[in-house]
């Protein structure tokens, strides 16, 4: 595994030609589906859309990506509502008030400000309602409070924000009142979190030791393997970032198999339309890698049900098929 000074030097040997090369492979492969810029409204509609189709375990995990991860804990994807609804049921049961609700508010208003100066007024006043707050056991207000630690560039607290996190994990553990499957997705994201942490600290052995583990913690944890390719990517480890892209190919593959299985021509344009490989090609950095990952795509998909280029052709000519005949919805 190469030093972050090592990994620096090879970033700065990316030649415009690599780069150009990569944008045309990815502009000639994926029809404009490989979005550059993230937009919040998306993301939203996207998961509320995903998690309103019932899909078994291990193909039912929206992916995070960094510019995703502040969002992702106040949108109303189900194991979170419920969690809400646990804390806030406890509360109640207690005759207190934790000040969630004020805390997501908070919250909320700094993850969609654009100025850096009206995020640090929501940063500064979230963590003052939180330092007053007496309830130390609200597993979502720790996980809150960390992401502001470490998003926020003036107030970076990466110990701070890891300890928070080990507190909410730790916390999990006495949780009676809520569904274990519910826990297991909170330990999950939690430690996937604890990765993000260290990657965006530039701590990539940590990192990837995070990731690693948190993978084991979820069957197809898609969201863990895309970070943990990028943080062998920033390692200069590329064998061992094909590896994980590979995973998060053959994970594209089996919700196209899943669409293809009950022929139902909508689930397959949300599924190829989100592919989880487009991110890997929306991010400049792997160009680098450009010649690895054309291989990897083209040996992958050529001799599968997933050949994406051909599945992105007809899939124009699917949509306009009467298959309602055919759903299994």
């Amino acid at each position: 595994m190469q030093q972050n000074g090592e990994f620096t030097q090879v970033l700065g040997e990316y030649s415009s030609v690599d780069i150009s090369k990569f944008r045309q492979f990815v502009k000639e492969s994926f029809k404009g589906y490989v979005k550059s810029n993230f937009d919040y409204l998306d993301f939203i509609k996207s998961t509320a859309r995903f998690y309103s189709i019932e899909l078994p375990p291990n193909i039912s995990e929206f992916l995070i990506t960094m510019d995703s991860a502040p969002l992702f804990w106040i949108s109303d994807i189900p194991f979170l509502v419920k969690t809400e609804e646990y804390f806030d049921n406890l509360n109640k049961s207690t005759g207190g008030n934790s000040h969630f609700s004020e805390l997501k508010k908070l919250y909320s208003k700094w993850v969609f400000q654009k100025t850096e100066r009206d995020k640090q007024f929501y940063t500064l006043s979230a963590i003052n309602l939180l330092e007053k707050d007496l309830d130390k056991n609200h597993i979502l207000k720790k996980i809150l409070h960390a992401i502001l630690l470490s998003f926020n560039v003036p107030m970076i607290s990466i110990d701070k924000a890891i300890q928070l996190l080990d507190e909410a994990e730790q916390l999990t553990e006495f949780q009676e009142g809520l569904d274990d499957k519910y826990i297991s997705e909170l330990k999950y994201y939690i430690n996937l979190y604890k990765g993000i942490i260290y990657l965006k600290a530039g701590d990539f052995y940590k990192s990837i030791t995070q990731f690693e583990d948190t993978i084991l913690l979820k069957n197809n944890g898609i969201s863990a393997t895309y970070f943990n390719a990028i943080a062998y990517l920033k390692s200069g480890d590329f064998e061992a970032t094909s590896a994980q892209i590979v995973h998060l190919i053959e994970f594209d593959k089996e919700r196209f198999a899943f669409a293809i299985k009950y022929r139902s021509a909508n689930l397959l344009d949300f599924f190829v339309k989100n592919a989880i490989i487009y991110n890997v090609f929306s991010e400049d950095e792997f160009s680098g890698m450009f010649y690895q990952l054309e291989q990897i795509i083209n040996f992958n998909y050529e001799y599968d049900i997933g050949f994406l280029k051909q599945i992105l052709v007809n899939l124009d000519i699917l949509e306009n098929l009467k298959l309602s005949e055919y759903y299994t919805d």
